[in-house]
């Protein structure tokens, strides 16, 4: 799939790094690593400080409006690959859909930008329990794990959706398992 590495690798590298994007996305995330040099929970950070108005600069673990990046960037990993694998990319697409979110959902899927959604309204996508285990395993609220969620999500999907369509749920579940998730 270069496409796909291509578009995410964009997501996760900085600078001159080499490597499958979608693999160091999800190595990334799933604490692998992948092919980058700027990969595993560091380039996960600074994506989060950019995504969270944070930015990636500053000591290691820079909060972004008072929350620890490290500890986020780790809880994140498997609830990402847990929302994506066995065909859960697809079921959250359908879930935005059904709560309303049609438009925003088809700007993720699609090849322009991204559709901003709340923390509330992210809710309606992932369920309580995906925003609850954030919050619990990252230390902070189920509130500010909402926020954190709307910001991730629609770029996740955007990411695994290059060519505004969805992927076999059988590559997505490759990849995740290549990293243990």
């Amino acid at each position: 799939m270069p496409g796909l590495d291509d578009l995410l690798g964009s997501l996760t590298k900085q600078g001159g790094s080499s490597g499958g994007g979608l693999e160091d996305l999800l190595g990334g995330l799933l604490g692998g690593g992948g092919g980058s040099q700027g990969g595993g929970l560091a380039g996960l950070e600074g994506m989060l400080g950019g995504l969270l108005g944070g930015g990636s600069g500053g000591s290691p673990g820079t909060a972004a409006k008072g929350m620890n990046m490290t500890a986020i960037a780790a809880a994140l990993g498997p609830l990402i690959a847990k929302l994506v694998k066995s065909g859960g990319l697809s079921k959250m697409v359908s879930g935005a859909q059904a709560s309303g979110l049609s438009a925003q959902a088809d700007s993720w899927v699609g090849t322009g930008g991204n559709a901003p959604v709340s923390g509330q309204e992210i809710r309606g996508v992932v369920g309580d329990d995906t925003v609850s285990e954030l919050a619990k395993n990252a230390g902070i609220s189920d509130d500010e794990a909402a926020d954190v969620l709307a910001k991730v999500v629609p770029h996740v999907v955007n990411g695994l959706t290059p060519d505004g369509q969805l992927p076999a749920d059988n590559d997505l579940d490759q990849l995740v398992a290549k990293f243990g998730g």
